[in-house]
């Protein structure tokens, strides 16, 4: 039988990398999935990605983006198709079957009615995957998710599809940290989080992340609490963007300027500035709430986050009435 790359050592995993000679998959060619495999293949590593977006594989294929507002990406692209680092293709198996690490880029959206994250396109694409990787993969899972849903609903559609045990191949989850807009640049200056279902898992990503995004990688236990860091930190935001809020609200009515306030607050070592207005936006902080929420472990407690999430809710309708109101008078 082939020896996979969770056959290798350490060292020899280190050596794999240092000479080129690993293979990656990249599944989802979107926002992160896109400038993820471009900075896979820009580190010398032989990277195939897949999308169902025909288009967007014919433009990669060509060198070219269809949408060009990620300062970087442009060059790059047609750097790494240039060289034959990179092409990619509308067939999942094309971009898995030679891949010894598959990096999963999966959109998770937010359901408007039901407030749940939909989590169909990553577990469908995971089957797809599972069909056509080889023993010893290693999958790194990009998507963000809630805490458990590599553990919960990954791991075992994985086994299902292959026919393999967890013996037979490694997950890690490393969720995207990086903002619209600023990706390229934001791989080598934001830290990344990474958590395996076992310590070899961990330790290989950690290297090769550090090695193709040359930035700092933190190990966490596992996947969940990768998952979780992701998540945690953008609700944070929501939360604290909820609080100033409602202070915004309470200030109108007392008659006080929210900007002067939070000048004065800022002055103290432990005030953390946050600003009021619609909300919060962007693909993943109205979205993260949820994907804590949605674990039954949260059914009676984080009662501060669904508060938070239906205060900045409303905010857009509060803001459009202030408007409408300024421009009466």
């Amino acid at each position: 039988m082939d020896k996979g790359v969770l056959d290798l050592e350490f060292p020899e995993w280190v050596k794999r990398i240092k000479d080129g000679g690993l293979n990656v998959g990249v599944i989802g060619l979107g926002r992160i999935g896109l400038p993820t495999a471009v900075a896979i293949a820009r580190a010398d590593l032989q990277t195939v990605g897949a999308d169902i977006n025909d288009n967007i594989v014919k433009s990669v294929n060509n060198g070219k983006l269809i949408v060009n507002d990620e300062p970087g990406l442009k060059d790059a692209l047609y750097k790494v198709v240039k060289n034959k680092k990179f092409t990619a293709s509308t067939n999942i198996g094309t971009a898995v079957r030679d891949a010894d690490v598959i990096v999963v880029c999966l959109p998770t959206p937010l359901d408007a009615d039901s407030k749940k994250t939909n989590y169909q396109f990553l577990l469908d694409g995971c089957a797809e995957i599972a069909k056509c990787m080889k023993r010893q993969s290693l999958i790194v899972i990009e998507s963000t998710v809630g805490p458990n849903i590599v553990e919960d609903k990954i791991m075992p559609i994985l086994e299902k599809h292959s026919g393999l045990t967890q013996k037979d191949f490694g997950v890690a989850a490393c969720p995207e940290r990086a903002n619209p807009s600023t990706i390229m640049t934001d791989f080598s200056n934001i830290p990344r989080v990474v958590g395996g279902i076992n310590q070899k898992c961990t330790d290989f990503v950690v290297y090769l992340y550090e090695f193709v995004f040359n930035t700092s990688v933190i190990p966490v236990s596992d996947c969940k609490t990768a998952n979780a860091v992701k998540v945690v930190e953008n609700v944070f935001r929501d939360v604290n963007v909820a609080f100033i809020n409602e202070m915004a609200i309470f200030c109108d009515r007392m008659g006080i300027d929210v900007n002067e306030l939070i000048k004065g607050c800022r002055t103290k070592y432990n005030f953390i500035p946050h600003f009021p207005g619609p909300g919060v936006g962007g693909p993943c902080l109205p979205v993260n709430p949820y994907q804590l929420l949605d674990a039954p472990e949260a059914e009676d407690i984080l009662q501060v986050v669904r508060t938070a999430r239906k205060v900045n809710a409303q905010m857009p309708a509060y803001v459009i009435d202030i408007l409408v109101n300024s421009l009466k008078k």
